[in-house]
């Protein structure tokens, strides 16, 4: 009777609830033979594809600089996965009114996927049997000039951007580091600009600020470090200041 199909799909979203997505998929897939087109079938159905669905998710450090940091990669339902990296147009999103590289709407994700790739490689990840997230800590490729970059990582080859997640980080593979002091009370910005392999200061680096008001960002002022490698500025009370030193 179809309201087998519906006893077992409820019984198997209390399992999944409870954790056990094994025995979950089991018992929706006996709901969904016995009678597909019923309602329990097809929650049953939904269930399985739910418990199947590959996931993915990419974290890294902002910048890459010696000792070399990690890709981290969280994931279900994938036994490999796929990296390229590609340009990143600092200038042009410091000039635009996102907030953050990540924000990208479907054109500009589109945009980058059919960029030019700078780097590729693939990566193994173990069967996840359990249908659990795993998360994992993979090497990065350096083999890139200093610059911005976005590392896409996707679970097919192709990086066909249809049923396959895609996920985008953006990174800067540099030799500076830039230790910033803001004193928020009295409008002035002060940092340090540094060599990232020594520790040690960086003398006539350029650093300008850019100053965020209304969603906008305007550059300004342009700055050069000191024999200290100090930058600093004034006036700067009510804006959000991004800090870009070369």
């Amino acid at each position: 009777h179809p309201l087998s199909s519906l006893a077992l799909a409820q019984l198997a979203q209390q399992i999944h609830a409870a954790g056990d997505w094994v025995e979950a998929r089991k018992l929706a897939l006996q709901g969904l033979q016995r009678f597909p087109a019923s309602r329990g079938g097809i929650d049953c159905f939904n269930l399985v594809k739910q418990i199947e669905a590959p996931e993915l998710q990419l974290a890294t450090e902002r910048v890459w600089a010696a000792p070399w940091p990690s890709i981290k990669v969280t994931y279900r339902n994938l036994t490999k996965v796929h990296f390229k990296v590609v340009s990143f147009d600092v200038d042009a999103h410091l000039k635009s009114n996102r907030y953050s590289p990540l924000q990208l709407d479907e054109n500009q994700r589109r945009a980058l996927l059919a960029q030019p790739t700078a780097l590729r490689w693939s990566a193994d990840l173990a069967a996840t049997d359990d249908y659990q997230q795993k998360q994992v800590e993979l090497p990065p490729q350096t083999d890139l000039k200093p610059g911005a970059y976005y590392l896409i990582a996707s679970a097919n080859e192709q990086f066909t951007d249809n049923n396959n997640p895609i996920q985008f980080c953006e990174f800067w593979l540099s030799n500076l580091s830039i230790v910033v002091r803001n004193r928020h009370g009295d409008g002035i910005l002060e940092g340090f600009v540094l060599d990232s392999r020594t520790g040690d200061p960086l003398a006539g680096a350029d650093v300008t600020l850019w100053q965020r008001r209304n969603n906008f960002r305007t550059p300004g002022p342009n700055l050069k470090t000191d024999a200290n490698g100090l930058f600093r500025a004034e006036n700067l009370s009510g804006v959000s200041i991004t800090v870009d030193a070369r």
